[in-house]
């Protein structure tokens, strides 16, 4: 064996690259740990807000200017111009929350 080389035995196994009574944390480990319970967190928050934003968009806003009205929400000429189509607000609602959540998964 050349002086360069080490041959490896079993103490060299038994020797921890810590010091003793040190305890060494897997930083990237946690890191993805968290990542995961707060993507299911969002996830979990995401999916309970579907029937709320499903039935924000069944009532039309009835304020003066259709700039005080949330995002989504129908106008009373936006539910006009579906009476005169003949397209019911629920059918909307549906479609409306539908390309969300499609967009929300795709994204």
């Amino acid at each position: 064996m050349a002086s360069h080389q080490h041959a490896f035995t079993d103490a060299d196994a038994n020797v921890s690259p810590t010091l003793r009574g040190r305890r060494s944390w897997n930083w990237l480990a946690i890191a993805r740990i968290v990542w995961i319970v707060l993507a299911f967190l969002l996830l979990f928050i995401f999916l309970t807000n579907i029937p709320a934003y499903y039935q924000s968009l069944n009532v039309f806003c009835n304020q003066s200017s259709p700039f005080d009205c949330p995002t989504g929400q129908l106008t009373l000429g936006n539910v006009q111009i579906l009476d005169h189509l003949h397209i019911s607000i629920t059918a909307i609602a549906v479609l409306l929350a539908t390309f969300s959540l499609m967009v929300s998964i795709f994204y």
